[in-house]
């Protein structure tokens, strides 16, 4: 059996990640919380089977693949 594909809201949560560079700072531009987004991502990568975003000093950053 197929695997659903991911869910629109995920890739939503994706960008916002890109684009503040952090959880906490996208689940407040969302009205979400930052764990919600953390599933969300974590949900993302397992369902494309890479990694979206690596951890720096300042945040959150694209890897190739995001």
């Amino acid at each position: 059996m197929d695997k659903a594909p991911p869910d629109w809201t995920h890739y939503r949560s994706m960008l916002a990640v890109a684009e503040a560079g952090s959880l906490s700072a996208a689940a407040r531009q969302l009205g979400t919380s930052q764990p919600t987004l953390g599933r969300h991502i974590r949900a993302l990568e397992a369902a494309l089977g890479v990694a979206l975003f690596a951890r720096a000093a300042d945040g959150l950053r694209l890897t190739p693949a995001g």
